[in-house]
């Protein structure tokens, strides 16, 4: 599912409706569970639906997660011994819901965009991890 998809936004959208979207896409789905069965997350049993997931946590946080997800995605080819992905990558959700706990907490409008901001706020290392890894590592550790 596309992290702009309009049946996320949409009041008349059921939770089915977003799983559904969600489950046409075997990959996403597959990392979507993987993350909240995460320790992450910390759910005391296993989740091992779409439209489990859906309902725990909510359509726009599902969203949130696939939105990361593919960003991430975009990044597997950096070797291991450069950056360690999955730490960057919890580190990166956790400043993101934090990001959106702070910007509810202060009552600020449209708190989803916090969440991304939080996100995407280290992205620029992986581009240049991307692009330059040696000079990367070089200049960022």
């Amino acid at each position: 599912m596309p992290p702009d998809h309009p049946a996320v936004d949409d009041p008349k959208s059921s939770m089915r409706d977003i799983a559904q979207i969600i489950s046409a896409d075997q990959s996403l789905s597959a990392r979507l569970l993987r993350l909240v069965n995460s320790a992450f997350f910390g759910f005391p049993s296993k989740i091992d639906t779409i439209s489990h997931a859906v309902t725990i946590i909510g359509k726009k946080q599902l969203r949130d997660l696939a939105l990361a997800t593919s960003v991430i995605q975009m990044f597997r080819g950096i070797p291991s011994h450069l950056i360690q992905v999955r730490p960057f990558w919890e580190h990166s959700i956790g400043c993101g819901i934090a990001s959106r706990l702070l910007a509810s907490f202060h009552k600020v409008p449209n708190i989803e965009q916090f969440f991304v901001t939080g996100l995407l706020h280290d992205i620029g290392r992986l581009i240049l991890y991307n692009h330059n890894p040696e000079q990367a590592k070089e200049a960022l550790t």
